[in-house]
């Protein structure tokens, strides 16, 4: 996801500063239409599957099968998904707020667009979003019949990676972007420092297997470290691993 939004803010950044706004809202819906067409054949593809094999796998949800048609018009409005695509619609409702961000920051509003996406990551560490999509879902009769609304990975939380990515692509579209500190004392105490979250990561499956330290607690230490919305202790874990690899 981060690395998506490197080479977009790279490749689109520079079609921003060389050409015009237009031009690069233009390819970048280009580009979004042909990621959409990709993710609506995977979706009939699934939904074909859950309809026409003997016995649905746990993998391929019950909804499916029973109600296709809603399946597929929830899941190619991106409002819904089932497991094995959730990373296409994530990508594609991020690549929607792009060229806004693009444009802040190419007009220097680099702290505007960190504080939208710092609040948006903060929404997600709350249990709106849970309450937002049960309360549509039982207006609206769908928790009834078992479809699920959203995605495995919550869009709010895993946005910071995306646009975090973006601001660096777009840093390096600008020429702008100097890694020169990684070579001096300040770069080697932060790959030390992320030696820490990065040994704690590791050895976190190892603890819940071995430590004998109850389900209370297991199920504790996993939602801290929960990827699905993202959580404090799993984004400085990612950016020690993403640190550690420059």
């Amino acid at each position: 996801v981060t690395l998506s939004g490197v080479v977009i803010g790279l490749v689109f950044g520079k079609r921003l500063l060389r050409r015009s706004a237009r031009e690069m809202r233009k390819s970048l819906f280009i580009r979004m239409g042909l990621i959409w067409r990709w993710h609506l054949a995977l979706l009939c593809a699934i939904t074909a599957l859950a309809i026409v094999l003997p016995q649905n796998p746990l993998a391929l949800q019950t909804y499916q099968s029973e109600t296709p048609v809603l399946a597929l018009a929830l899941g190619a409005t991106l409002l819904s998904g089932p497991v094995f695509i959730d990373i296409l619609p994530m990508y594609l409702v991020f690549m929607v707020f792009t060229p806004a961000a693009l444009v802040a920051m190419e007009r220097g509003h680099w702290l505007g667009v960190a504080a939208v996406s710092a609040l948006a990551w903060g929404i997600a560490q709350t249990a709106l979003p849970d309450i937002a999509f049960a309360s549509i879902g039982e207006r609206t009769g769908l928790s009834d019949s078992g479809v699920p609304l959203g995605l495995y990975f919550n869009r709010l939380g895993w946005q910071g990676l995306y646009f975090a990515g973006l601001a660096g692509g777009f840093l390096m579209a600008q020429e702008r972007l100097s890694l020169q500190f990684l070579s001096r004392p300040l770069g080697t105490a932060l790959a030390l420092a992320s030696l820490v979250p990065t040994a704690v990561f590791f050895a976190l499956p190892k603890v819940i297997a071995h430590g004998g330290l109850g389900p209370e607690v297991n199920d504790a230490l996993l939602a801290a470290f929960d990827r699905a919305d993202m959580t404090l202790p799993r984004l400085l874990t990612f950016a020690a691993h993403f640190y550690l690899a420059l």
